[in-house]
């Protein structure tokens, strides 16, 4: 345990999730269940794995790699479980071990934005660990999910020990913040098609989420998922899926589009941003 990290005071939207805690046999209630400790760690090999597999983590020293494994404890997650709420205060980083987390925003009428996620070999959870600073999405497990979680607290130590950790978690923190620009300036500027079209074929390019068909990439989303990525209701994107699929550019299946003609889709993209389509891309 990290008696010195649990936080004092809950957040405005952390009472459901102290209400939890309070099953946990006398210990301290605190804002993200998944902080607690619970059950023994995976193998060895496996922690191993987790840390090669991130860029931040993967040049630690040997003693670096240590400390950090002593540090390591482990939470499995439920389908639909919260990790944590906006507003909770951040105490802990988080690996995906197996499994995949889902990072979203809802406003107060109840639409919800998902934003990202997190797939194993990932590490999630950075903003607030630094300026101690407040939680500013929700993440939830979507399945259930297996989690490394080590606490601010060690990580900052290492930090301070490894110099190349702290360059990477900058590095990590300006992929954050460029991915959240392209969220802003798309929702602001590109047109319903173009942010569909953009978002399947990033999409396209997981090989975690897309299967290779004979007809293309087949991308594994709900007409639901794919309109909370984008901002949009699952009728207004199933409304331009049905007008692509009638175009043969896509193919809807339950729980899964068909990119039939992923070129169209570029041009499409590149026409709404501006950019020449005849080099390379990064859709």
């Amino acid at each position: 345990m990290w008696p010195e990290d649990y936080p004092t005071k809950a957040g405005p939207d952390c009472e459901a999730l102290r209400n939890r805690e309070n099953n946990w046999n006398g210990l301290p209630a605190v804002m993200e269940p998944s902080r607690l400790p619970q059950g023994p760690l995976n193998s060895p090999m496996d922690v191993a794995l987790l840390i090669d597999a991130s860029p931040i983590f993967a040049g630690l020293s040997p003693q670096g790699r240590e400390r950090m494994g002593q540090a390591l404890a482990s939470r499995r997650m439920d389908r639909d479980q919260v990790i944590y709420l906006r507003g909770d205060e951040a105490v802990a980083f988080y690996g995906v071990v197996d499994g995949r987390v889902r990072f979203s925003a809802a406003s107060i009428e109840g639409k919800e934005v998902v934003l990202d996620y997190a797939l194993p070999g990932q590490w999630f959870g950075e903003i607030g660990l630094f300026d101690k600073g407040p939680r500013i999405v929700d993440a939830t497990a979507v399945e259930a999910t297996q989690l490394m979680v080590l606490a601010r607290r060690d990580l900052i130590d290492l930090c301070r020990t490894e110099t190349n950790l702290l360059f990477r978690m900058v590095e990590h923190f300006s992929r954050r913040m460029r991915m959240a620009e392209d969220i802003i300036v798309d929702a602001s500027f590109l047109s319903l098609p173009a942010r569909l079209a953009k978002k399947l074929l990033m999409l396209s390019g997981d090989a975690s989420r897309t299967d290779t068909t004979a007809g293309g990439p087949s991308v594994r989303i709900s007409q639901d998922e794919l309109g909370r990525l984008t901002g949009v209701t699952r009728e207004s994107a199933g409304k331009q899926l049905k007008l692509w699929e009638r175009e043969e550019i896509v193919a809807v299946e339950y729980g899964r589009v068909l990119l039939r003609d992923p070129a169209r889709l570029r041009r499409l993209v590149a026409a709404a941003i501006g950019t020449d389509n005849d080099g390379p891309s990064d859709f």
